[in-house]
């Protein structure tokens, strides 16, 4: 049985599920409401909306030896996928460099690495430290927390599909998005004189702005056997 599994149809390729390290979630409120697609480019069909979150990874050797792990696993699927394929695909990168981007618009993506993980139905495996479920809602940009994602290799390179979201710890940082708590403002609104309301300032919101399988490779007829709570025993 092959490693990997490769789509016989369209050609894309999936590798195995592995757990990121832990970093800091931003625009966590697409695991909410999922992030419509960019326009589709002249003759192409428009895309899907994506549940979606992004993690930032701290520079240095824990990232490092994950992006090693990640080179390997996604040089071995993209020999699969070249495999009878006029077009092959040529060099991508593995993670975005955090570095590259607009400082003065994203300063916290200083010396990280920005993995972006989607998928097109809902992540229900979202969990706190003791791998209790919580609500989507909860998870806010600037958490700390880590991924279950599988990679996938298509024509347009590497990406990750989500499979399980853990917040691992909340130290009250907050960047990067997330859904606005409005019941914030109840706290206001009681402190306030009936008579003569005060008016109520909006509190600071953020501003808003990258199938997991079991670790055998799915069989016959390209359906994987998944429970639910798969992607929680990886983390």
């Amino acid at each position: 049985m092959a490693k990997y599994y490769k789509h016989p149809q369209y050609g894309m390729v999936y590798g195995l599920p592995v757990t990121t390290p832990i970093g800091r979630l931003v625009w966590t409120q697409n695991l909410v409401n999922p992030k419509a697609p960019p326009p589709p480019k002249e003759g192409e069909k428009p895309g899907s909306p994506r549940y979606e979150a992004t993690l930032l990874l701290e520079k240095g050797p824990t990232a490092d030896a994950f992006i090693k792990e990640l080179k390997l696993m996604a040089g071995e699927m993209v020999d699969l996928f070249n495999d009878k394929r006029p077009a092959k695909l040529g060099d991508f990168r593995i993670l975005q460099d955090g570095d590259e981007t607009d400082m003065e618009k994203y300063p916290y993506y200083k010396n990280r690495w920005v993995l972006v993980g989607r998928n097109a139905q809902k992540v229900e495996d979202i969990v706190d430290k003791k791998k209790q479920r919580i609500e989507a809602a909860t998870v806010l940009g600037g958490m700390k927390g880590r991924f279950v994602i599988t990679p996938l290799i298509t024509s347009h390179g590497l990406s990750f599909k989500l499979g399980a979201v853990q917040v691992t710890e909340d130290d009250g940082t907050r960047y990067g998005g997330g859904v606005k708590d409005m019941t914030t403002l109840l706290d206001v609104i009681d402190g306030l004189d009936d008579g003569a309301p005060e008016p109520i300032a909006d509190p600071i919101a953020p501003t808003v702005t990258a199938p997991v399988a079991e670790k055998a490779p799915i069989g016959a007829g390209g359906k994987a056997a998944r429970g639910k709570t798969a992607a929680l025993d990886l983390l």
